[in-house]
Formats: structure tokens, sequence, C-alpha cells
């Protein structure tokens, strides 16, 4: 059993890691504004470097992110803040194993089945700060999981594409999905069962990047699609369509290649039945 505290508790990803976590039979700490067991702003790093001096974690998981582009782009000092001042404070505690939850967007989005190899290349700031604070983890020997993720958010105030798409669905509201979008996203409920096998190694990898992601790529189209296929009480029709430039400037082509994932932690997890697994538990 470790002592694991999970930034960003209360969160999509982090209160489904939140229950993983315990399930396995860890101890869990969990942090954020609000429903966690210390309700916090993590910013503020005195009153977080207290918690952590109490708590005594043998694992920080960083789950905190701020996911809305136009946020990032016109408040560029919090997305820095967040996304790699944050890093960098908690790399400082020596005793302490950090996974940083990070971005398939690193990449430019121009090919696809990324390598963790192949040379990062952002093109907004939200992915730019990400990157950035990958670097304070990979000096302190700890844990880069770069990744696309889908889930429900607890409170239903979450925007994330399969909660757009079912709350859309739920209401009759026709919806269309970008088939020039592609990816290969793992659902929370995945991404938690991987970090659970993280913990699971005698010696958990040291200051490396690992691509997770599921085994099959979907545009963002057919990602939609198979949602109502599964969840559709208005029979609405999926509308194709084409992402064409705008302001915020988004990668076409974010699909990552698992083979490291697969070698290191022996897993493997299927687009279809994460995203029915997560329609069964919203119904």
């Amino acid at each position: 059993m470790m002592n694991v505290m999970v930034l960003g508790g209360a969160g999509m990803l982090g209160s489904e890691l939140v229950k993983s976590l315990k399930i396995a039979g860890h101890r869990v700490i969990s942090l954020g504004r609000k429903n966690c067991d210390h309700n916090l702003d993590c910013l503020d790093f005195d009153a977080l470097k207290v918690v952590i001096e109490v708590e005594r974690p043998n694992v920080i998981v960083n789950c905190i992110a701020i996911v809305n582009l136009s946020t990032c782009e016109e408040d560029k000092s919090l997305a820095h803040d967040t996304h790699f001042h944050l890093s960098r404070f908690l790399a400082d505690f020596k005793d302490v194993y950090n996974i940083y939850i990070s971005t398939d967007s690193v990449y430019s989005g121009s090919a696809g089945l990324w390598k963790e190899i192949d040379e990062p290349n952002p093109v907004n700031y939200y992915a730019k700060s990400k990157l950035e604070g990958e670097r304070p983890v990979l000096n302190s020997l700890g844990l880069v999981l770069r990744t696309n993720l889908y889930g429900f958010n607890n409170d239903l105030d979450g925007n994330s594409l399969f909660e757009w798409a079912y709350k859309s669905l739920a209401c009759g509201e026709e919806i269309e999905g970008y088939d020039n979008v592609l990816f290969n996203p793992l659902s929370v409920t995945q991404l938690s069962n991987l970090i659970c096998r993280v913990l699971d190694i005698d010696k958990p990898p040291q200051g490396i990047i690992v691509n997770t992601g599921s085994n099959q790529m979907l545009s963002k189209y057919e990602f939609v699609n198979y949602i109502a296929k599964l969840f559709n009480p208005y029979d609405i029709e999926i509308r194709k369509g084409t992402l064409k430039g705008g302001d915020l400037v988004r990668p076409m082509n974010t699909s990552l290649n698992i083979t490291k994932m697969k070698e290191i932690f022996n897993c493997d997890y299927d687009i279809y039945q994460g995203i029915e697994e997560l329609i069964r538990r919203v119904k």
C-alpha cells in the first residue's frame, strides 16, 4: 500500500482515479478546490506545502489542468502557473514519485501515431504550457503520461467532447462531428487502471515519457457517432463536419503510438469498450 496524493481529486479524471486507487488498496489523499480531503487552491504553494509535509505521500498524481484553450490563450500567466510552476514545485519534494498527466496536443498534429521520440511542436498555449510542465517531472525522475481523455464530470458542469455529445443527444439537439480530427483517447476509467498498474510495478519507470491511448484511432465524427449508436433517445442524425482554421489553433491528428505503453505496463485498451462502459454508468 502506498500513500497517493491526487491533485485535482474532484475533477473528471481525479475523481475516478481516487476510486480506483482505493479499490486497489492504497491510502488516497485528494486535493482540490472542493469535495476533496483537503479543499484548497493548489497554486497556493504555502498551503500546499503544509499539506504535503503533513500527509507525506509516496506518490503525487497531478491531474490539474486548464483544458479550455481560450482561457489559456487569454491568461497565459495562469496557464503557465498551473502547468509549469505547479509541476516544478512538486518536483522539489525529493522523496515523492511524481506522475504528470500531459496531453497528446504537444505534437503538431501534422501526421499521427506519434512516438515518444518524435519532436513536440505544440500549436497553442495550452499545449505549450503542458509541455513545459513535463520537464521538472522528468528531471526529478517522475513519469509523464501523454494522453487524450474522455469522461463525465461528477458535477455535470463539464464540457468535454463526450459530455457535450451526451448532453446534446439527451436534449434532442443536432450535433456535428469533425471527420478530419483524429485521436485514440482513453476513458478516465482506463487511464485510472493504467496508473494503478504503474504503482503495482516494483520499480516504476523513472524519468520517462509514455504515450497512452486506446488501440483504435477514430475521427471525432466516428467517436460521437458511436456514442449516438448507444444513446440517442431522439434518434438524432450526427452531421459530418470539417474543422477549419480559426482563432484557436488545434492539432488535427494527435493519435499516439502506444507500443511503449503496452511493453512497460502490459495493457491495452479498447475505445469502443471504454465508451460503452461510460454510457452504462451515466445513463
